[in-house]
């Protein structure tokens, strides 16, 4: 029969970063579960899978030598560094050196005393997982945690897939795959978030359920089905098929603060609980009690954490625009103030005002500054006093600021008695009267 007949391998799939295995269909074929392929990643990775960033370990030997410099490897194209993946592991690897372990290019020798201090800024470059790999005659699609306390993947396989001894790196969280379960029956609410580093790691839920008001030992159920308009009740009645786990308390007089890990079941595999229903209940006494259920999903982004992380970055572009604005006003201020007179028009008034000219020198004609030739003695410094003479004969030499040197002719028919001058001294000589 076809359903006897074992499932062909599939070609792997590339999905950003990761090498996933194509689903194999259970209806035509049955899985091979002795060779290690039951860790195929589920359709929900969608991000690439990186190794830790640490601290190069300095110095370190390779082939007999103390070195305390990145090097070159005979299986790596890249100079690398001996590092320690995590504390609490003896296990060291080899890892391709960062940016923070070279200088225009040519590595750092961190045993100069000029670059010791800053040797801890050398680390290894965070490269991607390669998956599938072989360790130990196992197969891994996906980041495990044997022989370790932590998930780790290969960095470098052969030709064979094999992983190249000490070619390997702690997966960081962007390897560890997630759902979420969010439901509201009733006047039940829950918010639940489940996640999982690897097939080898036990699943974690944590999260908040509301409005429960029986009071005692809870669990938690999955099972198999799909929702019918939100009706708990239809899956709930038939738990054949379903994996339960927990248990949690309630007091029944508040939210329940869920933080449960379990190995019961896995968001890896062929046995993954993706979109699947999670059941809770009680499991007071013989009788289970249905409190709420919601499926099992993918996480997605809350449209109201999107709009708050919007407004937030405007909110910091924003006061990083007024505090630019206000030091730009400061440093105006700072010039202008320390300013020193140049000429005559920038020293200030008694009233703190500046003297400036009224006019520039292109807004009026030229207009001659010299001095005024002195006047000649004897003459009126009045330029206008020409226009102003009257018709009497005294009024007409008024101009003059002095007497003449000689008397002045009679005029016609008038006798030189009638005349009567008052006789003045300059220069020793007097006029007669």
């Amino acid at each position: 029969m076809a359903g006897d007949q074992p499932c062909k391998k599939k070609k792997n799939v590339m999905i950003a970063g990761f090498v996933a295995k194509r689903a194999q269909d259970s209806s035509s074929c049955q899985p091979d579960n002795g060779n290690g392929t039951a860790n195929d990643l589920p359709l929900n990775v969608d991000r690439a899978c990186n190794v830790v960033s640490n601290r190069c370990d300095f110095p370190f030997e390779l082939e007999g030598e103390e070195h305390n410099t990145c090097v070159p490897h005979e299986n790596s194209a890249e100079l690398v560094c001996r590092t320690t993946p995590s504390e609490n592991s003896d296990r060291w690897s080899w890892s391709v050196c960062g940016e923070g372990c070279f200088e225009d290019e040519a590595p750092l020798n961190f045993s100069d005393p000029a670059y010791s201090p800053v040797s801890s800024f050398c680390k290894n470059k965070a490269v991607e997982c390669v998956f599938p790999f072989t360790y130990n005659g196992d197969s891994f699609d996906t980041c495990t945690s044997v022989d370790t306390e932590f998930s780790w993947c290969a960095t470098l396989v052969d030709s064979d897939g094999n992983m190249v001894e000490n070619f390997w790196g702690e997966c960081d969280a962007g390897c560890s795959l997630g759902a979420e379960s969010q439901f509201q029956y009733e006047d039940v609410v829950g918010d639940l978030a489940l996640e999982q580093a690897d097939p080898g790691s036990p699943l974690t839920i944590k999260g908040q359920i509301t409005g429960v008001t029986v009071p005692g030992s809870h669990a938690f159920r999955v099972v198999n089905g799909s929702l019918e308009n939100g009706n708990c009740s239809t899956i709930f009645g038939d738990p054949e098929g379903t994996v339960s786990f927990g248990p949690f308390s309630s007091t029944g007089d508040g939210p329940i603060n869920v933080d449960l890990d379990t190995s019961d079941v896995s968001l890896y595999g062929e046995d993954s609980i993706l979109n699947q229903i999670l059941v809770v209940f009680s499991a007071e006494g013989e009788n289970e009690v249905l409190i709420g259920c919601g499926p099992i999903v993918e996480p997605s982004w809350d449209l109201t954490l999107i709009i708050i992380i919007v407004l937030v970055v405007v909110i910091v572009l924003l006061l990083l625009l007024i505090v630019c604005l206000c030091c730009c006003c400061c440093r105006k201020k700072k010039n202008k103030k320390n300013k020193l007179p140049n000429d005559e028009t920038d020293l200030p008034y008694s009233n703190g005002t500046s003297k400036k000219p009224l006019y520039d020198e292109l807004s009026i004609p030229f207009i001659d500054a010299s001095p005024a030739p002195t006047p000649k003695t004897g003459r009126s410094v009045e330029r206008l006093s020409f226009f102003h003479r009257s018709s009497s004969v005294a009024r007409s030499r008024g101009s003059l600021s002095h007497p003449p040197l000689y008397p002045p002719p009679p005029p016609p028919g008038a006798s030189t008695h009638e005349i009567n001058w008052k006789g003045t001294e300059k220069n020793g000589r007097k006029y007669p009267v």
